[in-house]
């Protein structure tokens, strides 16, 4: 808790770094679980031979075409969007990463524990 001279006090609540790179690495195992379902979604909904022959026999099959590759199209964005943030992620993983190391490296030289060492 901080106490000012105009008598307001603020308390910061402090965040386990820890958990909090336990949290990203779990949010990037999702992200990275998703990536691969929306892969698997795009290139299921690509234009194959059959659904040419289907689009010019079937009546309404320029629609279903349109369908499908509207669908193709949102599942590649989609894909393109987690890709970015899996990439994202990482940096913020590593930073966060290296800032622990360098806080425990700095905890363990301040109470001189690296004698022991």
């Amino acid at each position: 808790m901080f106490d000012n001279s105009h008598s307001y006090s603020i308390d910061l609540q402090l965040i386990d770094p820890v958990l909090l790179a336990e949290d990203i690495e779990n949010l990037n195992t999702s992200l990275v679980k998703q990536q691969s379902e929306l892969k698997e979604i795009a290139d299921n909904k690509k234009i194959s031979t059959s659904d040419v022959v289907i689009s010019l026999i079937i009546p309404g099959g320029m629609l279903y075409a349109g369908y499908r590759m509207h669908e193709q199209e949102k599942a590649k964005k989609s894909l393109l969007m987690v890709s970015e943030d899996i990439n994202d992620l990482s940096i913020d993983l590593s930073i966060l990463s290296a800032e622990i190391s360098e806080h425990s490296n700095t905890m363990v030289a301040s109470t001189g524990f690296n004698k022991l060492l």
